[in-house]
């Protein structure tokens, strides 16, 4: 199973905030509920007391003692409900009885105006929580009358500090999921980076048996897909490496007729990098070695999907078979690194892997109008790139010393209908047979 590691990273903020969202969810739903049955209690005791209270006795009432027994049997209901306290006013909301003692009858009956025009329409009306030092409190309201209007107003305080224990408890609910949830996000990054760990050192102990020559080192393609794509490139590294050492150990035995490094090295590079002339979507190559002393100069060409890759270069001057192998080397290694990754960011690395002295890059794709063009800079290690579009001359790219490199141009701009084998055919003519270089030609088919 091959996992990427921004979709499993993805899953940690994704149960966070599930978490979060799933809690207040929950609070909201319990609260709103704990509400609703404190008020339907609260209203329910108001409109029955109100109900079974005779208007007419209670406009007759004067007195205090009237006032207990009208009230006796509502009281006697506070003994079995939540209600602590029931409240009996008149209609310009002055008090005629309390059932609450002194601390309690302390606290104001919050009876707003809206309210109280409310219950002139309705058969009750209920208030919001009202909290003071003595707790939360919730208050319904309901009218005692009849035809000949609005006797009285009963009011029933009910105990709403319950809503209190429940926030509190909800709290610590929503405080043990978020804790729970970054405890498995943590487990889970932890488990990525153990995978991620394992992946790597393995990758580097490949890496350093391929330094030590063990070319023959496939490295595992599952898991995770970054490390994945790493170790296909190093898979393709450690293939094209093995194969340029075959081919080199092959070319020494067969070349065992050679009495000199120098003779051995010229036919290396005459078997391994022989001339190109071919077309690539519409553009005409042609590349070769100026001479059989050009052993450190290389070029590349390399096609991908509708791209295609010229280049020339000089590795740093070596003795013998070495300068030859390791231009070889590079050559191979820029085209196959062109084929599975970005060009651009590859090259610098290559640039100084192969200690190359100059590197020309050409790169296009079908039918594009623009080209892309990279220059290898030793002094700071780091190539620049420029895009510019085609035009009716060729494009020339070489590794011939500067001091001739003005006769190259100068030969371009006077024979540019020339096709590029013929442009590169003269060049190589028109240089001395020891010049060491390498020279590629592209030019539009359509163009020479």
């Amino acid at each position: 199973m091959k996992i990427r590691t921004q979709n499993m990273l993805a899953i940690v903020p994704l149960f966070l905030g599930l978490a979060v969202l799933i809690g207040a969810l929950m609070y909201f739903v319990q609260y709103r509920e704990l509400l609703w049955g404190l008020d339907e209690e609260a209203t329910s005791i108001a409109v029955a007391t109100a109900r079974h209270m005779d208007p007419e006795r209670v406009r007759a009432a004067e007195t205090e003692e009237d006032w207990q027994q009208l009230m006796a049997n509502p009281v006697q209901v506070l003994e079995w409900q939540r209600a602590r306290r029931i409240v009996l006013m008149d209609p310009d909301l002055s008090l005629l009885f309390d059932s609450a003692d002194d601390s309690d009858a302390a606290r104001t009956i919050p009876l707003t105006p809206a309210l109280h025009d409310r219950l002139h329409e309705a058969p009750y009306a209920s208030t919001a929580i009202l909290q003071d030092d003595d707790g939360r409190f919730l208050y319904a309201f309901s009218p005692v009358g009849d035809d000949d209007g609005m006797a009285a107003i009963v009011a029933v305080e009910t105990d709403a500090d319950t809503l209190g224990a429940h926030e509190l408890r909800m709290r610590r609910d929503i405080q043990l999921i978020v804790i729970v949830t970054v405890l498995i996000g943590m487990l889970l990054a932890i488990l990525i980076s153990g995978i991620i760990s394992r992946r790597i050192v393995s990758l580097t102990r490949a890496a350093d048996a391929v330094a030590g020559g063990q070319y023959d080192q496939p490295h595992e393609t599952a898991g995770v897909q970054e490390i994945n794509d790493l170790s296909s490139t190093f898979n393709t590294m450690s293939s094209v490496l093995s194969e340029v050492v075959s081919k080199t150990r092959r070319a020494v035995v067969e070349a065992e007729q050679f009495r000199t490094d120098d003779d051995l090295a010229r036919a290396f590079t005459d078997t391994f990098m022989p001339p190109v002339h071919a077309t690539y979507h519409g553009v005409a190559v042609s590349a070769v070695h100026v001479s059989s002393h050009s052993k450190g100069h290389f070029f590349a060409v390399a096609e991908r999907d509708d791209a295609v890759m010229v280049a020339v270069g000089e590795v740093g001057a070596k003795e013998g078979l070495t300068e030859p192998l390791t231009a070889s080397s590079a050559a191979a290694m820029l085209q196959e690194t062109w084929k599975v990754m970005d060009l651009k960011a590859a090259c610098e690395s290559w640039g100084r892997l192969f200690d190359v002295r100059a590197t020309e890059i050409i790169t296009w794709e079908r039918n594009a109008e623009n080209l892309t063009r990279g220059t290898w800079d030793a002094q700071t290690g780091s190539f620049t790139w420029d895009d510019t579009k085609w035009t009716d001359e060729p494009i020339v790219i070489h590794t011939i010393h500067e001091k001739v490199a003005h006769r190259i141009e100068l030969y371009v701009k006077t024979f540019n209908r020339l096709s590029p084998e013929e442009l590169t055919r003269e060049i190589v003519l028109t240089l001395d047979k020891d010049q060491p270089g390498a020279v590629v030609v592209a030019g539009r088919a359509g163009d020479v």
